[in-house]
Order: structure tokens, then C-alpha cells, then sequence
């Protein structure tokens, strides 16, 4: 028999924790980059340690994603890397000027805390197919507000007493998570019976079901059927998580649209997070200071907040990949506009599109991800496509963003940015088809 499980106090325990984890990474990546050049790093060698920030996260995400699912575990497995992550970042201001040992303790930091994002998401996902009821829209617009508050304070704090306190404020946030971590139900914990194990043999995963099943019945993860190219796994149950390296490739590679959605994203993030890295010194370039990096970051948080709340309700309505669709064009027209900027405030005012850019397309993902992923590897794939599109994008942006300062200038890294956004755009609208190989599922976003 089932133990009675609160689905309300599991989404405030959820949000609480997305709420001091996003805090602690604003106190850090947001104000990483000014800091670097505040010591006499250039462009290019800050725009370096960036790439190596998120460089580890690329294998890390689906590592420990990997190892999510054949544990069936998230709690140690985060306190563990959060913890590990945080002594390391404490290590950086010991090791400036040395640019070799920073980037050495930034990708320690990369293949622990910077690679926990899409874990969270599988985490919170993974109990809400225990337990259905959980709000994931509102936790993680819990930790985007978490992120916006701080920005906030913590750029005017910056400002007053200096950057050097990006670290020590880091560390305090990521003791407060796992402190909270601590009082969450893991992914796995006994004692509360998944719905399937009441559905009849055969209808246990609505991936591997015949068409209309999942209209039938409740049972069943929130999937959305097999792609293209895919077989059903023999015998009645969900199918086991991949065991070896070699399985893991051959699934994700034959999942095409998986395949094409993380190909995409990879191209938009590659422009997006040249722009982004490097938003901080272009507010410098107009006459603003750290309270407006932090107003900046923050505005574009906060507007992520009613994106996320309101993404299950939207996507009852709209089929995942057209809110994507809708998100890359308007993070395309958005990031048009920084190239003319001229005022602190007009980067800010420009913020206020994040939501509906970034916010909107990470919400419809981790839902379009779930949809599609295989039984068995849900957590894997959901930590895989953020370490490639933002961990991969994030390293080739920064990187070659960097170069593109140093020897075209900041305006021109700006006015090119957009191109490879549209393009990505344009790739997405091409090879996407809705509804080929797959019928309509609602189940996953359906309340019960």
C-alpha cells in the first residue's frame, strides 16, 4: 500500500531548493566575467575560463544523469557535487593570477554544480510521475525568482564592498540547498507506488503503447510515443536503462528527434551565450556599474517567472515544439536590438523579453524532452540535451565571443549573434514535424 504523499509541500520543498541553487549560481556567473577583468584577465582569457565553466558540464550532466537512473537516486548524488563544487570555487581567488590553476578549479566547479541543472529538472520530474500533482512550473519559477532578488542585491552589494565576494556568498548558498535537499523526498523513495504499478502488463509506458493507448488510460509516464526509427521493447514493462557507454550512444543517436532538437539548440546557444557572457562588459560600455549587471540579470529572471508558472497551462494547448519555435524568434529579434543600445537602461528594458525567450524555451524543452525520451532513460536524456546545448553552446560561445572582441569589437560580436539564432531557428521549422511518428499525449500535463 501506497504511504499518502503531499504533492504541495514536495512543490514548496522543490522550490525552496531551485530557489538557493539559481541564488548561488547568479552570485558567481553572473559577475564572474567583470571579475575576471577587474584582475587583469583579458577578454579572450576571461572569455577562456568562461568556456571551461561550462566545458566539464557537457560529460557531467549526462554523466550523473546516467548514474540517476540506474541508481533511481538524485539527493546524494546533488549533496555530494554541490558540496564538492562549492570548496572548489573557493579555491579560485587563491589561484588569480595563475590562469591555468583557475580554469582548473572553474571546471571542477563545471563537472559538479554547473552540471546539476538538468539533474534537478530529472529529479523533480521523476516525482511527479510518483506523485502527479507536483508543480514543476512553479519550483522553477521559485529558483528563477531566487535568481532575480539576488542579482539585485547582490550587485548593489558587489558594488560596495567588491567582487571578491562572489565566492563566500557562493558557499552560503550552496550549504542553504543542501540543507533543503536534505528534507526532500528523493526520486526514489520507498514506500509510495508509482502509478504504473497498478496498470495491466503491456501498459506500463505509454512510449511502447499502441496508438490511443495513452488516451485510455492514466497509467504511464508523461510520454508522447516513439519517434521515428524507434521499436518497442519485447515483453510487457518499461525498458531498462542503457548499462554501457556504447548503449548509451546508439540510443540517443537513433532518437532523431531528439538528435535534431539538441543539433538546434546547440546552434542557438552558441550565439546566445556569446551575447550573454559577455552582456556584463557591454553594460560597461554604456556608463553602467555592477547594480546595473545585476538589475540586468535580475529584470530578465524575474520575467522567466509567469513563462514557467503558466507553461503547463500553455502547453495543454501547444504542441511543444511551437512554443520552441516561438521562443528561438523571439530571442532572434531580441538579441537584435543590443547592437544599438546605448544606455544601461535600455539593456534592462530589453530584459524584459528573457522570459519569453529563454524562459519559454527552456520550459517547453524539459517538457518536449520528457514527452519524447524512452522509459528508463528519462534523467539521462533530460540532463543530456542541456549539458550539449548549453554546456557545448556555452563553451563555443564564450570562447569564440571572446576572439571576437578582442579583434572586431563588442558591437560586432552583438550585431552577429542574431544570424546564428535565426539560422538555428530556421533549421528547427525544417526538420521538425509535428505529429510524424507520434500520436497527441496529454497525460503528462494533464492534472489528475
Amino acid at each position: 500500500m501506497a504511504l499518502p504523499s503531499n504533492p504541495h509541500k514536495e512543490t514548496a520543498l522543490f522550490s525552496l531548493l531551485l530557489w538557493f541553487f539559481w541564488a548561488g549560481i547568479v552570485s558567481v556567473e553572473g559577475f564572474l566575467l567583470p571579475y575576471l577583468t577587474e584582475q587583469g584577465f583579458s577578454p579572450s582569457q576571461a572569455g577562456l575560463v568562461m568556456s571551461a565553466l561550462f566545458l566539464c558540464a557537457i560529460p557531467g550532466q549526462p554523466f550523473w544523469g546516467h548514474v540517476c537512473d540506474r541508481l533511481d537516486t538524485h539527493r546524494p548524488i546533488f549533496l555530494a557535487v554541490i558540496l564538492v563544487g562549492a570548496g572548489a570555487l573557493l579555491l579560485v581567488p587563491l589561484a588569480i593570477p595563475r590562469l591555468p590553476l583557475v580554469i582548473g578549479a572553474v571546471m571542477i566547479y563545471s563537472v559538479t554544480v554547473n552540471s546539476m541543472p538538468g539533474n534537478l529538472d530529472g529529479w523533480i520530474m521523476a516525482r511527479r510521475r510518483l506523485v502527479p500533482r507536483i508543480e514543476y512550473g512553479f519550483a522553477r519559477a521559485m529558483g528563477s525568482f531566487g535568481f532575480a532578488l539576488c542579482a539585485i542585491i547582490l550587485g548593489t552589494l558587489y558594488d560596495h564592498w567588491g567582487l571578491h565576494l562572489i565566492f563566500p556568498v557562493f558557499g552560503i548558498f550552496a550549504v542553504l540547498a543542501a540543507g533543503v535537499a536534505l528534507c526532500t523526498p528523493d526520486s526514489g523513495s520507498p514506500g509510495i507506488s508509482p502509478s504504473w504499478r497498478s496498470c495491466p502488463p503491456g501498459a506500463s509506458d505509454p512510449a511502447w503503447a499502441s496508438p490511443g493507448a495513452a488516451d485510455s488510460t492514466d497509467c504511464g509516464t508523461a510520454t508522447s510515443g516513439r519517434s521515428p526509427g524507434e521499436s518497442p521493447p519485447s515483453g510487457p514493462g518499461s525498458p531498462p536503462a542503457p548499462s554501457s557507454f556504447t548503449q548509451v550512444i546508439r540510443l540517443v543517436w537513433n532518437h532523431r528527434q531528439y538528435r535534431v532538437f539538441v543539433l538546434c539548440s546547440i546552434l542557438l546557444f552558441t550565439a546566445f551565450r556569446a551575447t550573454y557572457t559577455f552582456l556584463p562588459l557591454l553594460v560597461a560600455q554604456v556608463g553602467g556599474g555592477n547594480r546595473h549587471i545585476g538589475w540586468a540579470h535580475s529584470v530578465g529572471a524575474a520575467t522567466e517567472i509567469p513563462v514557467m508558472i503558466m507553461a503547463g497551462v500553455l502547453l495543454r494547448r501547444v504542441r511543444p515544439e511551437k512554443t520552441i519555435l516561438a521562443a528561438m524568434v523571439i530571442m532572434t529579434i531580441r538579441m537584435s536590438f543590443y547592437a544599438f543600445v546605448g544606455t544601461p537602461g535600455a539593456i534592462i528594458a530589453l530584459q524584459s523579453l528573457h522570459g519569453l525567450s529563454f524562459g519559454l524555451f527552456l520550459a517547453s524543452s524539459v517538457y518536449y524532452i520528457e514527452d519524447i525520451a524512452p522509459a528508463g532513460s528519462k534523467s539521462l536524456f533530460q540532463a543530456l540535451a542541456p549539458s550539449m546545448y548549453f554546456g557545448l553552446g556555452s563553451v563555443l560561445g564564450s570562447s569564440l565571443g571572446g576572439v571576437v572582441v578582442d579583434t572586431l569589437g563588442l558591437r560586432t560580436l552583438f550585431g552577429l549573434a542574431p544570424l546564428g539564432m535565426a539560422g538555428a531557428a530556421v533549421l528547427f521549422y525544417l526538420t521538425s514535424r509535428p505529429g510524424a511518428g507520434r500520436s497527441r499525449r496529454k497525460s503528462l500535463l494533464s492534472r489528475p
